[in-house]
């Protein structure tokens, strides 16, 4: 069971009627924001043939999938339409698996089965809205923790603040598995992209070659 929202993904990086594959400890999940700019987050697994359905694509506010057509709507995940048999009515129970999903503070959480989140809090809004980019992390996730505290203090289970004299930002954690992680950093308008990216991938530098802690 999911204890905590989890950010999975910052919102810039999904466009209406866009399908992205991601993988959120262990679970694989399809990531698609409709043509009105509903995100959801589903397994990704069609329950006809187990097609992926991140191959599909966006149709309104449905998701189709690429195998035999059939379509999904973003309200549950309930099928609407079999192309195979189109005057057959469709059985109300035949859904994609759906997980909690919401936008907070420009990234996207997931949040678990939809029925586990009822008292999930959200973390606290930040004033960090200007993307800097996302890097992925190889190693364990205990010591990938461990790191982004030395570099930074750790406000909620996947968030820390960095600041120092020369950069002011947010950084993101997403578990994908026990050795692999996504960081994605938020931060001010007034501090440099290319400095912001440059030290973020001198963090992941020191994760993965594990490094003795250097803030320059």
């Amino acid at each position: 069971m999911i204890q905590q929202w989890i950010p999975i993904l910052p919102s810039v990086l999904l466009e209406p009627k866009e399908v992205i594959q991601a993988f959120v400890q262990d679970i694989e999940v399809v990531i698609w924001r409709s043509e009105q700019g509903r995100v959801q987050i589903w397994e990704n697994r069609c329950p006809h043939r187990s097609v992926r359905l991140s191959l599909g694509e966006v149709h309104g506010e449905s998701l189709i999938c690429a195998y035999h057509g059939w379509q999904f709507s973003a309200d549950h995940g309930q099928c609407q339409r079999i192309p195979a048999q189109p005057t057959q009515r469709v059985p109300s129970t035949l859904c994609s698996t759906t997980y909690a999903v919401a936008e907070h503070d420009g990234m996207i959480w997931f949040g678990g089965h939809s029925h586990e989140n009822q008292s999930l809090d959200m973390p606290q809004s930040s004033s960090y809205h200007h993307y800097a980019g996302s890097v992925h992390l190889q190693g364990d996730l205990t010591d990938i923790q461990q790191v982004l505290s030395a570099w930074g203090t750790q406000i909620a289970p996947w968030q820390w603040q960095l600041t120092q004299a020369d950069l002011d930002a947010m950084l993101w954690l997403t578990p994908i598995q026990q050795d692999q992680a996504m960081l994605h950093m938020m931060k001010h308008s007034s501090h440099s992209l290319a400095d912001a990216f440059h030290r973020l991938q001198k963090i992941r530098d020191q994760i993965e070659n594990k490094q003795e802690i250097s803030y320059v």
